[in-house]
């Protein structure tokens, strides 16, 4: 609570009752302690620490204003004093290697090829860790053209997919010469049009 002062002080008010008196009246702002707080702590009416603040006392408030400021010190000793917020220790980021990424991408797309590709994202899901590293590596591969990347349409849906770069899709074995074929063997029949032109050409 804020307490006009009269002016001008008093006589009998000295340089040092001034002083103290202006003090008293910041750290009262401050610490938002009114005047019914500190007739509590020093035993004077309501009135006097009153009148003494404003610069009204009939005489010499240098009593008054000791034990006010004796009543300021037992407070600011007593409150505790405010520790400093805990800093949280810094904690260090795993150092991932995008050159052993890189390795572990080549090994997965080992058994793959363009006949067979690898979805880019089985291969961030097997790699783990942190994509945006695995997504660094798989780029840099792709730019040094050790790995192809290609768009496909698997069951209607775009899919991006990756293989090794040079890898020719390995043919399957045909049937072996003179083995037994396969299942029934499929005969088509000549058309009606086939043998009119085979007759033509016998004339």
């Amino acid at each position: 609570m804020s307490v006009e002062k009269r002016t001008p002080w008093p006589a009998y008010y000295s340089a040092a009752d001034i002083a103290t008196t202006e003090m008293v009246r910041a750290w009262m702002a401050e610490a938002k302690k009114t005047r019914s707080w500190l007739r509590a702590k020093t035993g004077y009416s309501w009135s006097t620490v009153s009148n003494v603040l404003n610069g009204c006392y009939a005489s010499s408030p240098a009593l008054v204003l000791n034990a006010i400021a004796q009543a300021i010190e037992a407070e600011k000793a007593r409150r505790p004093v405010q520790p400093r917020p805990a800093v949280a220790p810094k904690v260090a980021k795993p150092v991932v290697h995008e050159g052993g990424n890189q390795q572990r991408i080549l090994k997965l797309l080992d058994k793959h090829d363009g006949a067979n590709p690898m979805s880019v994202g089985d291969l961030v899901a097997r790699i783990g860790g942190d994509e945006s590293e695995t997504w660094r590596s798989l780029e840099a591969l792709i730019a040094a053209c050790k790995v192809i990347s290609a768009v496909i349409t698997r069951d209607g849906l775009a899919e991006q997919v990756v293989y090794p770069m040079g890898r020719v899709p390995k043919p399957k074995p045909g049937p072996k010469a003179g083995s037994a074929p396969r299942g029934r063997a499929i005969s088509v029949p000549p058309s009606n049009s086939a043998k009119s032109i085979h007759r033509g050409a016998s004339a």
